[in-house]
């Protein structure tokens, strides 16, 4: 139906379709990319696709149902399409459409072709993963790194644009120009109750596998909840971060010490909140090292086997720990161990965020989307324009 009916409907000038992970959050680059196209102006008519709530959805945005028939015709007379991890499959994009695919993050673990089983797998799934990249009409890159592994093992051959990401923006010029994430995170703070005098450490490692191949459902604080209050609980409170695969599993006990934070849509305020992250090769430590905060990779279970695109021992931006006991001491010496890890994590974050320059947002807007136009006296604006209605 899409392909051979409503892909026939005419184009709608300014309509974009705006999608963060499959519809679960309003986050992430497109979330940043919204903001500045509201934030200038831009006669853009923004359409939020969700995958079960519209909660937490902008209101002043028309908001659809992933898989709706409203979604199917908002994509097919979309100007633009806007999202960081990909429309369905099967989907044509029309040569009118343009596709800025903004990704969700730079590449440690192999992407891709780059993967031994999909290189070696069913040429189907080769053959799917072409299909859905070459709808891409522009692909935002952070480095160089970025154009060498992921655009390569992803097969990308739309424009690639050197802007960096969107969601980095504030982590390069701060909240102090911005009084709406300056709010957000303020109230974020605030109902996590870090007012104490604490620090704050994140938590935020990638998902993993169990012996079938499929992610581990439950994702197990990295210290036992009574040796991190005894050893560190005076000091930190931990922040239990989930990859969107999975839950936390912080005990209601552990409340005073540990948070589960995995009901937060954005990261972006989680980072901008945190004195600290602990991950392991999640793309997470990219956007982080911005900040130029410690960052700890924890690589427990043989973790630290794992196939990726650089050494971590030579380039990772912190120190590895393997244990519990190891990240204990490393918390425990944060500050002492900081000047033997500054240096490095800065030169990680200057090869891997070479285009993280705060202007993300703005970069992207104007390259694609066309400047408001001056309106005569009497003008009463675009009578079509439908704000905050969900379908």
């Amino acid at each position: 139906m899409f392909n051979r009916v409503l892909s026939r409907l005419p184009v709608r000038p300014g309509l974009a379709v705006f999608e963060s992970h499959l519809g679960r959050h309003y986050s992430d680059n497109p979330k940043y990319i919204y903001r500045e196209l509201r934030r200038t102006g831009r006669p853009v008519r923004a359409v939020w696709a969700y995958a079960s709530s519209p909660k937490g959805f902008p209101d002043d945005a028309a908001l659809v149902r992933r898989g709706s028939w409203a979604y199917f015709l908002a994509l097919a007379r979309a100007r633009f399409w806007v999202d960081n991890q990909g429309y369905p499959e099967g989907l044509r994009k029309r040569p009118e459409t343009t596709y800025i695919q903004t990704w969700h993050g730079s590449a440690f673990k192999l992407m891709g072709l780059d993967q031994p089983r999909v290189k070696s797998g069913p040429a189907a799934q080769r053959d799917k993963l072409r299909r859905m990249v070459e709808r891409y009409d522009c692909f935002l890159v952070r480095s160089g790194h970025d154009a060498e592994t992921l655009c390569a093992g992803l097969g990308v051959c739309a424009e690639l644009l050197p802007a960096g990401y969107p969601r980095n923006d504030p982590l390069v010029n701060g909240v102090n120009g911005d009084p709406e994430l300056a709010a957000e995170v303020a109230s974020l703070r605030a109902s996590l109750g870090l007012d104490d005098g604490r620090r704050a450490v994140l938590y935020a490692p990638t998902f993993t596998t169990g012996p079938k191949g499929r992610p581990v459902k439950l994702l197990d604080p990295p210290i036992d909840p009574e040796v991190f209050a005894r050893e560190l609980g005076e000091e930190y409170v931990l922040l239990v971060r989930p990859h969107y695969l999975c839950k936390a599993n912080v005990p209601p006990g552990a409340r005073s010490v540990m948070r589960d934070v995995g009901g937060v849509p954005d990261v972006t305020p989680l980072l901008l909140l945190a004195d600290a992250l602990i991950t392991d090769h999640s793309s997470i430590m990219f956007d982080f090292a911005l900040l130029d905060r410690p960052i700890i990779l924890h690589l427990p279970d043989g973790r630290d086997l794992t196939a990726g695109y650089f050494d971590l021992d030579r380039h990772g931006p912190g120190p590895i720990t393997r244990t519990e006991d190891e990240l204990v001491a490393a918390l425990a010496g944060l500050d002492a161990a900081e000047a033997g890890h500054a240096a490095r994590r800065r030169a990680f974050a200057a090869r891997f965020g070479e285009h993280d320059r705060g202007t993300a947002a703005r970069t992207v807007v104007d390259r694609y989307f066309p400047a408001a136009r001056p309106r005569n006296r009497g003008d009463r604006g675009d009578r079509g324009e439908r704000n905050g209605r969900t379908a």
